[in-house]
């Protein structure tokens, strides 16, 4: 049986997860600055006016979020609780502050290459957490999800969505990090996202057993879809 680490860390995150889970957020020591003091002016520019604020203590500001928490039983779940279920082809994002501007999101663009659940589409934008965007000053800042990186360019995802009503009804991906797998190689173990505290393990743990290829997932996905 593969290893374990053949489920690598990649990408996907939702957008107002954290905020609906109660999710804390932490930042990390600011860009070009040890100074204890000057860290925590940075940090206390961001509680009072959010990233821009914090950015403009030293040039630069980097915080971290933690992302969704929790994961289906089965795959049956899974597929069931996905009110849009796709294969698409990562072709590119556009990173943009919150209206809060406490936070960075990404509009990601996934060309559609099929159709597993739900209205019909060539293109579809999924809202992600994460990014970096500059200010009219010189200055930037960036977001990073724990656990959790962007998509890659040219690569091929398994998309399992729902529509978030925080975000105004954009798309996100079901189950945080594992609303999006990748399944560019069809011949090896599907790429997923998992969080270092668990709480996707078990999930991951019965794909493991499974011991699917990305084209054996694919498989099952429809299979289950065209039941429902």
């Amino acid at each position: 049986m593969r290893s374990r680490d053949s489920f690598s860390i990649l990408p996907a995150v939702a957008i107002s997860w954290a905020a609906m889970m109660g999710a804390s957020t932490f930042a990390q020591q600011p860009q070009g600055t040890s100074d204890p003091s000057r860290v925590k002016e940075q940090r206390q520019a961001y509680a009072n006016g959010g990233l821009a604020a914090a950015a403009a203590i030293t040039g630069s500001f980097v915080n971290v979020e933690v992302g969704y928490r929790g994961a289906p039983i089965s795959l049956d779940e899974f597929i069931a609780q996905g009110s849009n279920v796709l294969v698409g082809e990562f072709v590119g994002g556009r990173p943009e502050l919150t209206k809060r501007g406490d936070s960075v999101v990404t509009r990601t663009q996934f060309r559609v290459r099929e159709v597993i659940k739900g209205p019909k589409a060539e293109t579809v934008e999924i809202l992600l957490p994460g990014g970096r965007v500059s200010f009219s000053n010189g200055t930037w800042a960036e977001v990073h999800v724990r656990d959790a990186r962007l998509p890659m360019s040219g690569h091929v995802y398994l998309l399992v969505l729902e529509r978030d009503s925080v975000s105004g009804g954009s798309l996100v991906p079901r189950f945080g990090q594992l609303g999006i797998i990748d399944v560019t190689d069809q011949t090896a173990l599907p790429r997923v996202s998992i969080d270092r505290q668990g709480s996707h393990s078990s999930f991951v743990a019965w794909l493991l057993r499974k011991n699917y290829t990305a084209r054996q997932l694919l498989t099952d996905v429809r299979s289950i879809a065209k039941a429902k």
